[in-house]
């Protein structure tokens, strides 16, 4: 690695220049000292990109009695020694950096191929009562503070008097990140560009602060002082008390991005996605689905919660694009399927600590689920989920006033989500009985004669009317049935799984007999006029919704029947299709009119969704339409790397809609959850493993604890988390080629044949696994 990215050290009139091709920072020691410059490449390559340190940089600072602050940045240093001066290490040693009474060395480390650099402080109060912290001011426009015991904090647009966030809890992870600002005009040019990933050593008890100035963002670690009583775990205004003299040591790993999303868990040592599709999906995790947890003790600027001091596992639908500035203001836990996509996203990290987050809010609703004490005390059926939250109260109907199947549905989702990626087993059984009761909710409403589930309302867009056998909650039931059987294999359920499995092809068979019309699924069918699709006569508004979830999960009988599917998608009259530049993707091909919508409401009818562009993906890949998906990722993969932070909807042009609510977390969520599972086809199931990409091509995927090597052609590897005895499904293989399959448990190979279509299937007892071709 040293020599791709070795480091180095330059002097100039007293300011010294340390890179190393992934981070460049200068250390300014010419009449004052601080760390003034800081800027990151993330391909190693020495192409830095804008400056990421704010004007005052990283300092020392100390308030001495009630004077005025002081700052390094004030007086020169006593000595400035470089230790080591590359290519593997530079190390400098600055001694006497003052700040009125605080005196410290810091030691900065740069290494090769590295992509942060270490800081180290070592310092002490000479005299009198004082406050001290280090500051860093950073470019970027929103900051992010993970707390491993409490939760996830996050700020843009902070003002003078409520931009500080102070805190004595445990803060492991802060990542600022720049996009185009959501309440000026998204549009614009990004207002900040990059990223800045701090890892500090945990100081128990130690007061730390985040910070959001205007489109500014910091961070500041109190080294002596406290804040006053009532302004913790509160965005305020950072005022501090003194405190005795003291002495202390502190640590702090920093990583610079040119890209907007941070990078301190990437390795460079080793290949990973083109830089363009990792961007998104990083961008996609971490630049919307964190920000938007109120899972944080006193739930800080999240309306309707906060001062609460409880820990509530809720997720709100934007950021906080200022003080208690977010969309849908006040209400939580939306999965119709809204927070289906962001709890995806945070599992998709790989990381354990968001995982753990998206499990709260998962267990936050169902905590709610209408049982026992619940169903006693709110108007509700037996097992149906809370369509959201109200500041802490659950609501059973949609904001429409609609019953839906969605919440019960992609609730359910979201936590098999959690324990296939987690692999807690163990979570999954003892909350099977819950997961029963929702499912049981829509198991409910399956006619046992037509085979149909007879609907209260729309699946997943509450405005629309629809009632009766509607094809999206029918098309979805279907899929969902063959996912509730997985898990209850899982748990050693076979007899309900294969009784599941059962009612699922069953609802197929009727699905396609009902609802099927020349080259689509009509809207519903009524159960007085059960034969309206052969006589054309359904209600019927080709909804793109129902119908790319139809050839998601496979439900029409011929290929060629799917395919056609999506060809009238494609050719769609309004024109707004993803295939003729509308947003991806458009809702219906016929409009849904204010008599067709609750209260008239069609906010809705003349827009596209990231849930359908979530199908439609699905639906292509079923097909192998490759180009369709590609043109439709691309658009919002290329708004995602531009703007970090996107609109609720697209609109016809294909270009997000301004109207609609800024900072929403779905389109970001979206693009994440395809680039991994359908793009590069990566997914773990219940003693299964997945690799399926789109395009049989090599390529390195290294995020979180998700770690693949693709190569039909040479080696490939695969190291998930995964229970014992795990069946592998390699896609995409050379079916004329023989495999040695070698696992990380046990001596010896084993040799595995593709399938005729290149599929290779194979047990391991335990991971990772390595699969080589041999011809």
């Amino acid at each position: 690695i040293a020599s791709l990215a070795p480091a180095s050290i330059s002097q100039l009139e007293g300011n010294y220049t340390l890179q190393n091709g992934f981070l460049q920072l200068v250390l300014c020691t010419s009449g004052g000292t601080s760390i003034c410059s800081l800027k990151g490449d993330f391909d190693g390559t020495g192409q830095y990109g804008m400056e990421l340190m704010a004007p005052d940089g990283y300092t020392l600072r100390s308030r001495d009695g009630d004077g005025a602050w002081n700052t390094s940045m004030e007086s020169a240093p006593r000595a400035v020694t470089v230790m080591s001066s590359g290519p593997e290490t530079v190390e400098v040693r600055v001694e006497g950096v003052a700040a009125g009474s605080a005196v410290e060395t810091w030691t900065v480390l740069v290494a090769a191929g590295e992509r942060g650099f270490g800081l180290e402080t070592i310092g002490a109060t000479v005299a009198g009562s004082s406050a001290v912290l280090h500051n860093m001011g950073t470019t970027p426009l929103s900051v992010f503070g993970l707390y491993p015991e409490d939760g996830v904090v996050q700020m843009m647009n902070g003002k003078n008097g409520n931009g500080y966030m102070a805190s004595t809890r445990g803060l492991e992870r802060i990542y600022m990140l720049g996009g185009a600002n959501p309440v000026s005009d998204l549009l614009a040019e990004n207002a900040t560009s990059g990223a800045v990933d701090l890892q500090p050593q945990m100081m128990p008890g130690r007061l730390t602060m985040l910070f959001s100035d205007g489109h500014h963002t910091g961070y500041q670690q109190v080294l002596v002082g406290t804040a006053p009583n009532g302004t913790l775990d509160t965005w305020g205004n950072g005022t501090l008390s003194n405190s005795p003299p003291s002495d202390w040591t502190s640590r702090i790993r920093i990583s610079p991005n040119n890209y907007n999303f941070p990078p301190g868990g990437l390795t460079s040592s080793s290949s990973n996605l083109p830089t363009n599709d990792l961007a998104a999906l990083m961008a996609g995790i971490y630049g919307s689905a964190p920000g938007c947890l109120c899972t944080f003790p006193n739930s800080p600027s999240c309306p309707g919660l906060s001062g609460q001091a409880l820990k509530l596992g809720q997720i709100a639908t934007t950021v906080n694009r200022g003080l208690n500035d977010r969309g849908y203001g006040g209400t939580y836990n939306y999965f119709d399927p809204d927070n289906f996509f962001s709890t995806t996203a945070l599992i998709y990290s790989g990381d354990e600590f968001l995982q753990g987050q998206a499990r709260a809010v998962i267990e936050r609703s169902g905590d709610l689920l209408c049982v026992q004490e619940v169903q006693k005390k709110h108007n509700c059926s037996y097992g149906q989920l809370p369509h959201h939250f109200e500041g802490s109260t659950p609501t059973f109907l949609a904001l429409s006033g609609a019953t839906q199947t969605g919440p019960n549905t992609f609730w359910t989702k979201s936590a098999l989500m959690y324990a296939r990626n987690s692999g807690n087993t163990a979570w999954l059984e003892s909350y099977m009985p819950t997961l029963r009761a929702a499912a049981q909710f829509c198991f409910d409403l399956i006619d046992p004669n037509t085979k149909l589930l007879l609907a209260p309302g729309s699946l997943m867009i509450d405005v629309f009317i629809r009632a009766n056998y509607t094809a999206d909650s029918n098309a979805m039931m279907v899929g969902f049935l063959h996912e509730f059987a997985e898990a209850e294999d899982a748990v050693g359920n076979h007899t309900g799984a294969v009784g599941l499995r059962k009612l699922a092809d069953d609802m197929a068979a009727a699905v396609m007999a009902h609802m099927w019309d020349t080259d689509h699924f009509v809207t519903q069918v009524d159960p007085d006029v059960m034969d309206c699709a052969s006589t054309h006569s359904c209600r019927d508004f080709v909804d793109y919704d129902s119908n790319t979830i139809a050839v998601a999960h496979n439900l029409t009988d011929t290929m060629d029947q799917a395919k056609a599917v999506l060809s009238r998608i494609d050719n769609g009259i309004q024109k707004c299709s993803a295939a003729q530049g509308g947003g991806p993707q458009w809702v219906s091909e016929k409009y849904y009119g204010p008599d067709d919508t609750t209260h008239g409401n069609v906010g809705d009818s003349c827009s596209a969704m990231g849930r359908i562009a979530w199908f439609d993906a699905k639906a292509r890949k079923a097909v192998g339409d490759v180009d369709g998906f590609q043109a439709q990722l691309s658009t919002m993969q290329n708004d995602l790397l531009r703007y970090t932070w996107m609109h609720e909807r697209y609109g016809c042009d294909g270009k997000m809609q301004l109207n609609r609510t800024a900072a929403y977390f779905e389109y970001p969520s979206t693009v994440a959850i395809l680039i991994r599972e359908v793009k590069y086809g990566i997914e773990i199931g219940f003693g299964k493993v997945t690799v399926d990409p789109m395009v049989s091509q090599p390529f390195s995927y290294h995020v979180g604890n998700v770690n693949v090597e693709y190569n039909p052609n040479g080696t490939s590897t695969v190291n998930v988390v995964t229970g014992p005895n795990t069946q592998y499904r390699i896609h995409g293989m050379d079916a004329s080629a023989e495999y040695i399959v070698s696992e990380g448990c046990a001596d010896g190979t084993s040799a595995v044949q593709p399938d005729t279509v290149g599929m290779l299937t194979f047990e391991a007892k335990c991971g990772p696994v390595s699969v080589r071709v041999r011809r």
